[in-house]
């Protein structure tokens, strides 16, 4: 029976503070931490669980009860681009895997994915360009249209990826990026 009644407390709490709140997916929440109470945490809301519980981007278990929300900040309010930030920064910080590959992130990948090992066409117009090439150009072009003569070069027995000309900041692109991706994780 007495275990009810704080049921009953508790869900009521979390009712007075959403409606306190009024939090919508993409707000940023600045709670309590549990273990350092004088210490802020930051959180981009990305769902809202049937039990009241505001779930954050960023996975890992992070989310917070409403009544520990000390500010929200909704989209359009001065300060929700720099807490965003924040609750960015403290979601990567928090993650202890960060080299993990997501099945959305590898999805985005799909385009440069390469499907098999190099067919006797591919190693013709290779054979080819390097016969008749005067020049980088015409190699840097056969490799693109024929991609799985570099994914020959490393083992993925769970996906090769060939991107070509990817930009590394302002000042540098580099010719392939090739990534595998191994029962060890993506390299």
């Amino acid at each position: 029976m007495l275990n009810a009644w704080l049921e009953v407390a508790w869900a009521r709490r979390t009712v007075h503070h959403l409606e306190r709140l009024r939090p919508e997916v993409g707000d940023i929440a600045v709670t309590v931490k549990r273990r350092k109470p004088d210490e802020d945490r930051y959180g981009q809301i990305s769902s809202i669980s049937l039990s009241g519980r505001l779930n954050f981007r960023g996975g890992l278990g992070r989310r917070a009860w409403p009544h520990t929300v000390k500010h929200l900040a909704k989209p359009g309010d001065a300060d929700h681009d720099d807490l965003l930030a924040k609750a960015r920064e403290e979601a990567t910080a928090e993650d202890r895997h960060p080299e993990r590959v997501t099945h959305r992130e590898l999805a985005l990948l799909d385009r440069w994915k390469v499907p098999r090992r190099p067919s006797l066409v591919d190693c013709r117009a290779l054979h080819e360009a390097m016969d008749n090439a005067t020049e980088e150009r015409p190699m840097q072009v056969v490799l693109e249209n024929h991609p799985a003569l570099l994914a020959n070069v490393i083992a993925g027995h769970h996906g090769i990826w060939v991107r070509p000309q990817v930009r590394l900041g302002d000042r540098y692109v580099s010719d392939f990026l090739i990534a595998s991706r191994t029962s060890a994780g993506l390299r």
